[in-house]
């Protein structure tokens, strides 16, 4: 069996699984529980910037920049290039193309600045070590928040003891958990950048881009998408 089909069947997998324990657990809780997952995401994503900024400024951002440079194969690169060259580079990169365009998009004076990069390689490797530690960030901030809103509101899942249409109540469960599955294989498909520098782990990206179902999820990841719109702030 061809490994993308591999990716798809996984995929649906998880949705079918997804769809189950909404229809077990019913409407009220599951959508309390997308609840929890958005809101946990949305304080996350008002938190990391201030943290990675921080970092940025730390031997840790240094440290991870230099291991960048050796997996991605820049450190015989030399450190001056035309504008041409540079786009050159950068296409040659073994990453997906919504890294190369980030990458291309991103390549400036004040980008340089932030990342404390004096070459090309230098701003390729802060990049990346930007993106890493935001995706970390955002993801333990994310895990600390969903636990403290659900011990907060834990007493809101006794509203689906009430009595209510037992079907309507196991088909929105159903849709919602369709929805939370995709959430989280959005999720697993984000947490894969902070890896994605790794030979190995773009490898499999190769093969999730050559499935149908895993690429449309994976190409339209809309956390990941605001994750990337906001590596910089």
């Amino acid at each position: 069996m061809n490994i993308s089909n591999i990716a798809d069947i996984i995929v649906i997998l998880i949705l079918f699984a997804g769809l189950l324990w909404g229809a077990k657990s019913g409407l009220v809780k599951m959508l309390t529980r997308v609840v929890y997952s958005v809101a946990s995401f949305g304080a996350s994503l008002l938190l990391y910037p201030i943290i990675s900024k921080f970092i940025r400024n730390t031997p840790i951002f240094t440290l991870l920049k230099e291991k960048l440079i050796t997996t991605l194969g820049l450190e015989t690169a030399i450190n001056s290039y035309t504008k041409q060259q540079e786009v050159g580079v950068i296409n040659s990169l073994n990453l997906p193309d919504i890294l190369k365009s980030k990458l291309l998009e991103n390549n400036n004076s004040v980008i340089y600045d932030l990342v404390n990069a004096d070459s090309l390689v230098d701003y390729i490797a802060g990049f990346m070590a930007n993106m890493i530690i935001n995706l970390v960030l955002v993801w333990l901030l994310f895990a600390i928040f969903l636990i403290l809103l659900k011990i907060i509101l834990s007493g809101i899942e006794l509203i689906a003891k009430l009595p209510v249409i037992n079907g309507v109540n196991r088909i929105g469960g159903a849709i919602a958990g369709v929805v939370l599955s995709t959430i989280i294989i959005w999720i697993c498909f984000a947490v894969v950048y902070i890896f994605i520098a790794e030979p190995a782990i773009y490898n499999l990206y190769g093969y999730i881009e050559s499935s149908t179902l895993a690429s449309t999820l994976y190409n339209n990841n809309v956390l990941l998408d605001l994750i990337l719109e906001r590596l910089f702030r």
